[in-house]
């Protein structure tokens, strides 16, 4: 259940389903809500079926269309879906003893928006290979944005950003945003259609099929 332990901030995490992309759909336009947290960890798993693509493409949309910045705190083994939403994030918090593993068919738009945050070669290592990646690798690539020790809270560091964000002017940080994002915006459409047609033709080539 989301909650505000600031005003004007929502809490949402660690659970991906539909209640989450539509308190992601409603928070952008709720009078008053100025920012989103989103809390993903090892639950926050989606499958990876028609259903589960469309869902996670509808959070990813509702982040990069909302009007209010996204803080992603990642914490333990998070996978493809959170990473997902982590890259259209606007900050993106872990400690040292959290790890990033992707796997499956590329999915949320990932196929574009992780090779634009670390490259090519190491977005192939990621989604081909599935190597678990430390958050140090992570921030060192581009992934993480803040960092904290082992044994650290991330609480506070989340608190730290959120400060930062809500210190400046609404207008002048949905601006920004938008100028950020709008590469992402033009190209996500393209990227989940192609993401969807691999994963069907991998389900009709599948030995379970």
């Amino acid at each position: 259940m989301p909650e505000a332990t600031r005003p004007g901030v929502l809490h949402l995490g660690p659970g991906l389903d539909a209640d989450l992309a539509a308190a992601l759909e409603r928070g952008a336009r709720e009078p008053g809500v100025r920012a989103v947290v989103l809390h993903l960890d090892a639950t926050s798993q989606l499958p990876t079926d028609v259903d589960g693509r469309a869902l996670l493409a509808r959070c990813v949309r509702a982040v990069l269309a909302g009007d209010v910045p996204v803080v992603a705190h990642l914490a333990e083994r998070v996978g493809t879906a959170a990473c997902a939403l982590a890259l259209v994030s606007d900050a993106v918090v872990a400690d040292r003893s959290t790890s990033l593993q992707l796997g499956g068919p590329a999915r949320g738009g990932i196929s574009l928006t992780l090779p634009a945050a670390v490259g090519r070669l190491r977005a192939r290592r990621l989604l081909l290979l599935g190597e678990p990646v430390t958050a140090v690798s992570a921030a060192d690539w581009g992934v993480v944005t803040h960092l904290v020790p082992s044994g650290s809270t991330a609480t506070a560091r989340v608190g730290t950003v959120l400060d930062s964000l809500l210190a400046h002017d609404p207008l002048t940080l949905t601006g920004s945003r938008r100028a950020l994002d709008a590469p992402l915006v033009a190209d996500l459409e393209d990227a989940l259609a192609r993401e969807d047609r691999t994963a069907a033709l991998l389900a009709r080539h599948s030995p379970s099929a």
